[in-house]
């Protein structure tokens, strides 16, 4: 048990194959003897080995072409977080992207094969020389699966382009443009001192865009956490400018605001 502020405490409980068991105490407003605490443990099921796999095969293929030389990523999304422990970047909260798994090439006729773990849903990503990017997702495998079969067609990718208002003079090109989308994708690209920008090799999806820098003052990041922020999933797209991004698309005259986010809006909890 350590102390956490004058009178508020935090106790956590630690074994062997569980979960860390936490408990966040009230102020405690008198020096007091206190009894009756109880805090659960869960088995964690982290280091067992999961023999559950699938073997992946495909080929990669453009306008019907296989490649050969093709690099692949196998990618997991980042599980939800909660509003204290928002994904945070140039400053400000955005989706938890994801994470390579595993990686490899093509064949010489454009196959690829993968041994990946299942039940998860799988993101696949190919990025060419030229920038452009296609990702195939998610694919969830099922539970007893053995083989599965993805074909992975490369696209032609998009772009995003506008300018950012309300920069101050003095951080004239110091500012940069986050692009998160609800998958595995987080971009980001510096404003022009002119205040314009541009992201380029965007696969087709939704994104959502905010402005910041690495000291940004964003006020939907939680300074002084109560224990019901943890219960709350964090909101990274309020506050975002939220656009679509077609097969080949061209977004142009986006505006994002450089100005500092009004207050969350509690939104229901999802069903």
């Amino acid at each position: 048990m350590y102390e956490g502020e004058a009178d508020t405490y935090h106790i956590a409980i630690s074994a062997e194959g569980y979960i860390d068991g936490e408990l966040f105490m009230e102020p405690i407003a008198a020096e007091q003897n206190i009894d009756g605490i109880v805090i659960k443990l869960s088995q964690s099921k982290v280091g067992k080995p999961n023999t559950e796999r699938v073997n992946v095969t495909g080929k990669v293929t453009r306008d019907g072409v296989p490649i050969a030389g093709q690099r692949i990523g196998a990618w997991r999304k980042r599980r939800e977080m909660d509003r204290v422990n928002v994904t945070v970047h140039r400053g400000r909260t955005v989706e938890p992207s994801g994470f390579e798994f595993a990686a490899t090439m093509t064949r010489t006729d454009g196959s690829y094969e993968f041994n990946l773990l299942e039940p998860v849903s799988w993101f696949f990503v190919v990025e060419d020389l030229d920038n452009r990017t296609t990702v195939v997702g998610p694919t969830k495998l099922m539970k007893g699966e053995m083989n599965r079969s993805i074909p992975l067609a490369l696209t032609e990718s998009g772009s995003i382009e506008g300018k950012v208002t309300n920069i101050p003079y003095g951080l004239a090109g110091n500012v940069w443009v986050v692009a998160f989308s609800d998958g595995v994708v987080l971009r980001e690209v510096r404003v022009k001192p002119d205040r314009t920008f541009r992201l380029d090799g965007l696969p087709p999806g939704k994104y959502g865009l905010k402005a910041g820098h690495d000291d940004y003052q964003d006020p939907h990041i939680i300074q002084e956490a109560k224990r019901e922020d943890f219960a709350k999933l964090a909101e990274p797209w309020q506050g975002a400018v939220v656009v679509k991004v077609e097969l080949r698309g061209k977004v142009k005259d986006v505006v994002v605001d450089f100005s500092l986010p009004g207050p969350l809006v509690e939104q229901p909890p999802k069903p």
